[in-house]
């Protein structure tokens, strides 16, 4: 992570705590686009991840 805060202090926003390398995410099979990964500003310990998901229509689902 790059810009890591001091330990047992909560993350800031300006500026981040990204990871340095970003997680791939799969929604259904399908890659979303990480939009941030690292911690999250004014918590301790807690990382988030966003990624932008595409509206696609639901597959249809095999009846049985």
């Amino acid at each position: 992570m790059s810009n890591r805060p001091p330990s047992g202090s909560p993350g800031g926003s300006d500026p981040l705590s990204p990871t340095v390398t970003a997680p791939t995410v799969t929604i259904d099979g399908v890659a979303a686009t990480v939009a941030f990964s690292g911690i999250t500003p004014g918590f301790v310990g807690l990382y988030q991840v966003d990624v932008q998901v595409l509206p696609t229509p639901p597959r249809a689902m095999p009846f049985r």
